[in-house]
């Protein structure tokens, strides 16, 4: 009876972990989706969050010119 209990906790343990796991990834490997702008095309992707809903999240959109070669410590060249 007991050595069935502990089988039944550890299988509910283990299918917890792999839920969250499972979870945590498709949710940083959402479903791609792209926006074209007049400024170029972003990709972003679709994300689930609480209460069951989706959003869209675009990451990583660049502000203004690289940092680089004359730019570094100087003050940010804006695109726009």
């Amino acid at each position: 009876m007991l050595r069935g209990l502990v089988q039944y906790i550890l299988v509910a343990v283990v299918a917890l972990i792999a839920y969250f796991y499972l979870n945590e990834f498709f949710v940083y490997f959402g479903e791609p989706v792209y926006l074209d702008t007049k400024y170029g095309t972003l990709k972003g992707k679709i994300q689930p969050i609480r209460g069951g809903r989706q959003v869209y999240s675009f990451t990583s959109i660049p502000y203004g010119k690289p940092p680089i070669g004359d730019l570094r410590f100087e003050v940010v060249k804006v695109f726009f």
